[in-house]
């Protein structure tokens, strides 16, 4: 199936009636494979004693999110899976999938307590990408970057794998350097693993990985025609072996938004469609988040305030910062193209507030300069501050008038002069946006 002339013919794989998911298809793909049933041969049918392996196949489909989620929980508690490196990735990712980024981490911790899980063994060393990535997911890719350095300095000369490689490289973007995220990659290519020639049909185990972090990182150089080629080829890969999960590699709406960059709304508007779909279908909070404001993006509606909150408050429950880092950031870009300032703002001193919290000066910097940009809000007088302030906790204007011992005609007067000056069309914006806008006001 060709992904080069739009996304009109990219159809997502049936759930129902589809091949069953071999364990070839995932050591393929990330180069581990579930323990299973040996005796059919690579395409067996599954060991049904094998907790992972039925998390795996939902988690492929990405369907049932809640049932894979149980059974990656279950895994992770059976000491036959605890001892197979795939078994216990497989698990680990499932729940990373299903924003379970705390209860990860914790099952890290205990497999960091078992002789076979030492950071001097080849389990070690994936054990050590895997919490690497949980505290990259978890909003602190600095601290990330740090625990890759600190497992390649004790991996003895062993090279790293392509997994780890692939995380540390997204993790390198997120803290604003795309440049180190590709070095990364090119060094890799000189110990053997071919990133440079990454096609569909040549990928094997983890390379699909590299192929994404590759994409990412063009389109954050700004170079979106080499980031659409890599996502095209990444999905074409990933859709010939029946893995439609958008939180395994999100490449359905990280291809819509750089068809987007490039001026290709179609193409866009098609792909962040069947991205969509997907997201709802796994039900992953993040990955619904990340396709609503993918969604926003396309939509040429003035108002996306509310849509706008919907996004931002479901990468907030899911737990997944760093997309939330920085999607508020882009939220607050696309609200203030719109000229929707005041929610704007809002949207920009979150990211700053977040950034500094969570770590991250690019996310800072980058906020900082964009509500410089916007400008501040003209500021009230001692008067209107005092009445907006009233609005804002919900009075109505008889009430202030009776506080403040004014005529009501002058509350309405004083409220419609703050309106215009704070770019507000009411009392439900002013309500959103006052919290922020009170230092810069009076």
């Amino acid at each position: 199936m060709s992904l080069t002339k739009g996304a009109s013919s990219a159809k997502l794989p049936s759930a129902v009636g589809a091949r069953a998911v071999g364990p070839i298809v995932f050591e393929r793909v990330f180069g581990l494979r579930p323990r299973h049933d040996d005796s059919g041969g690579a395409e067996a049918a599954p060991d049904s004693s094998c907790f992972t392996w039925q998390a795996a196949r939902l988690l492929a489909r990405g369907e049932r999110r809640p049932t894979a989620m149980a059974y990656a929980e279950l895994a992770l508690r059976d000491p036959c899976c605890r001892d197979h490196d795939g078994c216990v990735f497989y698990a680990l990712i499932t729940l990373l999938c299903g924003n379970k980024f705390k209860l990860a981490a914790l099952h890290c911790d205990l497999l960091a307590e078992l002789p076979a899980w030492s950071a001097n063994t080849a389990s070690g060393r994936l054990l050590a990408a895997l919490r690497a990535r949980i505290q990259h997911l978890s909003g602190d890719p600095a601290r990330a970057l740090e625990s890759f350095a600190r497992a390649a300095r004790g991996s003895h000369g062993q090279p790293p794998s392509s997994i780890a490689v692939a995380w540390e490289a997204e993790a390198s973007i997120d803290v604003g350097d795309p440049q180190r995220a590709l070095r990364l990659l090119q060094r890799h290519d000189r110990r053997g693993e071919k990133a440079g020639d990454l096609l569909p049909g040549s990928l094997s185990g983890g390379r699909v990985l590299l192929l994404a972090a590759r994409a990412a990182a063009h389109v954050a150089m700004g170079e979106y025609s080499a980031g659409i080629r890599d996502y095209r080829a990444c999905g074409q890969y990933l859709l010939a072996n029946q893995l439609d999960n958008p939180s395994l590699v999100p490449w359905h709406i990280n291809l819509g938004l750089a068809a987007m960059e490039s001026g290709d709304d179609e193409q866009a508007k098609q792909f962040v469609t069947i991205g969509m779909r997907a997201a709802l279908r796994w039900g992953a909070a993040s990955e619904i988040g990340r396709a609503l404001y993918a969604a926003i993006r396309l939509s040429g509606r003035q108002d996306i305030t509310d849509v706008a909150r919907e996004a931002f408050d479901l990468l907030r429950v899911s737990g997944a910062i760093c997309d939330l880092l920085r999607i508020t950031l882009l939220l607050g870009k696309v609200l203030a193209g719109r000229q929707q300032l005041p929610l704007a703002r809002r949207f920009f001193h979150e990211a700053i507030a977040m950034g500094t919290q969570h770590r991250n000066p690019d996310i800072v910097r980058k906020a900082t300069s964009a509500l410089d940009e916007i400008g501040a809000p003209r500021r009230l007088t001692p008067q209107e501050f005092k009445i907006t302030r009233l609005a804002a906790m919900g009075y109505n204007n008889d009430a202030i008038a009776r506080i403040l011992i004014l005529a009501r005609r002058t509350v309405e007067a004083h409220l419609s002069s703050a309106y215009g000056k704070l770019g507000l069309s009411g009392r439900r914006e002013l309500a959103d946006c006052y919290p922020v806008l009170q230092p810069e006001i009076l």
